[in-house]
């Protein structure tokens, strides 16, 4: 067929048909609406399943988050232990550590803050502890929390286990909340807001009330063993004469006399000869000490003007080496005794000089706390060792 230019038509090669270009425009259009209609349903297929998904992630999420923190977080001797009660045990263990008296008016929770950089205003888990290991502070009092949920949970057993009648529950519980709203009150924040600073952050006074009831009645029943194991006179005079070298002390004189040279015989050698012609000359202790000047080695003789810089007072064997602690608490020695001691690993040899050896007796109440610590931990290590513990999700780490 000739091509009619005034026409503007063409022939559809499959039916013969007549089509303008105005036909093939609308045929256009169409395949076009066609198309954006299939791309719309696909779009919206698309959506709806993301949402779909949204909707299960979601209610996943928000079921697992509630399930953690009210239901379970790990699981103790078989019991679900939700996070609540966790953080409760974690925050009083935390809390005991801190402020653990370390030496004189230094707490655990003041060492931590100026030597290792804790901060209690920061959460935990935001803190490293150990860079080396990984390791936060959360997962130092993290172990600590479930120790104590452990054996909380061991003294509950055993105190229905012997029937303990825990008569002042509720006056316990009542001094409880006596003493969070006084520490609310110094601390200027509402009860509300120190719930949640001190047993955790969904700890409320009633989420918390229940565990509260069980750690004062597990806690009176510790107070109660604890006053049951108390030893008599005879049993912590019984335990002393057996341990004597822990706990009594000793003074005595002494003087180092290294080596000109580490690790060489010849000088080690010449620090002997040293440290032996030095004992043959004492036999006072006054006389240990006017010859301190002449033998020490170390860079500053004038130290030894001082009579007493040689002296050591009230020395326990914890605090001595191996080897001078064993010959200080000798149960032969006696006042007098001299000794040139050879430290062959600081290339050095030590003068001592014995004067006495004595026992404080202060140390009587800590042999009776000794001794009340070893007989309750023989009592509840079987209770506690029966307690098993599941941590499926590994939310607390065994340090090592």
């Amino acid at each position: 067929m000739s091509k009619n230019k005034g026409n503007k038509a063409v022939l559809n090669n499959t039916d013969g048909n007549i089509v303008t270009k105005y036909d093939k425009k609308v045929q256009k259009r169409e395949a076009e609406k066609k198309a954006n209609a299939r791309n719309r349903k696909i779009t919206v297929s698309v959506l709806a399943v993301i949402a779909a998904i949204a909707v299960i992630a979601g209610g996943y999420f928000t079921w697992s988050h509630f399930n953690r923190v009210y239901k379970n977080y790990i699981v103790v001797d078989g019991q679900n232990v939700n996070q609540i009660e966790y953080d409760f045990y974690y925050s009083m263990a935390k809390n005991n550590i801190l402020n653990q008296p370390l030496f004189d008016t230094m707490t655990y929770g003041d060492y931590f803050k100026s030597y290792m950089g804790y901060d209690r205003t920061k959460s935990d888990s935001s803190q490293i502890y150990d860079k080396d290991k990984g390791y936060t502070w959360f997962d130092y009092f993290a172990k600590t929390g479930l120790d104590t949920l452990k054996e909380y949970k061991a003294l509950i057993k055993a105190a229905d286990e012997k029937g303990f009648n825990y008569e002042t529950q509720d006056a316990d519980y009542e001094e409880f909340k006596s003493n969070v709203k006084k520490y609310a009150e110094e601390s200027e924040v509402s009860e509300k807001e120190y719930y949640k600073l001190t047993f955790g952050k969904y700890a409320t006074a009633s989420s918390i009330e229940e565990y509260v009831f069980e750690y004062l009645k597990a806690a009176a029943y510790q107070e109660q063993l604890m006053e049951d194991y108390k030893p008599s006179d005879e049993e912590v005079e019984e335990f002393y004469e057996k341990n004597k070298d822990d706990y009594d002390d000793v003074t005595y004189r002494s003087l180092e006399i290294k080596a000109e040279v580490e690790d060489n015989e010849e000088a080690l050698a010449a620090a002997k000869a040293k440290a032996d012609e030095m004992v043959s000359l004492v036999d006072s202790e006054d006389k240990f000490a006017s010859l301190c000047k002449e033998y020490t080695t170390s860079d500053d003789p004038s130290v030894y003007d001082d009579k007493d810089a040689s002296l050591k007072k009230d020395a326990l064997k914890s605090s001595v080496s191996e080897d001078i602690g064993k010959w200080l608490f000798d149960a032969e020695r006696k006042k007098g005794d001299i000794i040139a001691l050879e430290d062959k690993t600081n290339s050095r040899y030590v003068v001592l000089y014995f004067i006495d050896r004595g026992y404080d007796e202060d140390n009587d109440e800590i042999i009776s706390s000794k001794i009340v610590s070893d007989r309750y931990s023989e009592f509840i290590k079987p209770y506690t060792d029966a307690i098993t513990v599941e941590d499926k999700a590994h939310r607390i780490k065994e340090l090592k």
